[in-house]
């Protein structure tokens, strides 16, 4: 006996593969022109004026330097990060522990959904 698609969910289903291709895709139609663009270290650079309040820039700037120390620290196992994937420092790893989380996040929200579904219909 063959599965019949009423037409209400295959206007459904394609609804759902649009939304999740589309933003991917748009990302990637807009990272091309991303290509064009020079490096910055290869262009001129301008003379700038003194600054008004000295302080500030310095500060700025040793928070800068100290927050990309951080984040450049290598995670452990060290050897591992570098063997399997050239290496995994904080700023990789808080990455893909955002992404981990959207993930759970999603597939706790699906499997609820399911099961809301499955006991409305017993």
């Amino acid at each position: 006996m063959a599965h019949v698609i009423r037409s209400e969910d295959h206007g459904r289903r394609m609804t759902q593969t649009y939304v999740c291709w589309s933003r991917p895709m748009l990302t990637l139609r807009c990272c091309g022109p991303l290509e064009e663009v020079p490096d910055p270290l290869q262009l001129p650079t301008p003379s700038r004026p003194p600054p008004i309040l000295p302080a500030v820039p310095r500060a700025w700037s040793r928070l800068r330097s100290r927050v990309r120390h951080v984040l450049s620290w290598q995670a452990p196992p060290r050897r591992f990060w570098t063997w399997w994937c050239g290496g995994m420092d904080v700023q990789d790893a808080l990455v893909l522990a955002f992404v981990l989380a959207l993930n759970a996040y999603y597939f706790a929200y699906y499997v609820q959904a399911y099961t809301n579904r499955v006991d409305a219909s017993e």
